[in-house]
């Protein structure tokens, strides 16, 4: 994120989701450089694993 500046990065989980995925909830404060305009970005992570390896990462942005 060149262009934002992370103020404060929480995390939430795993959400364990047998047998071979887990979610992770994602909220960071960004300042963005240019403007200095300050945002809230949400996003949930779903991530599958295969042989005790993440496989597939799927992440969705959460509306404002």
């Amino acid at each position: 994120m060149a262009s934002h500046e992370i103020q404060e990065l929480e995390v939430d989980g795993p959400y364990i989701h047998p047998p071979n995925r887990f979610g992770v909830r994602f909220r960071a404060e960004v300042v963005q450089k240019a403007t200095g305009e300050r945002l809230t970005l949400r996003e949930i992570a779903v991530y599958s694993v295969a042989e005790g390896k993440i496989v597939l990462e799927e992440f969705f942005m959460l509306p404002k």
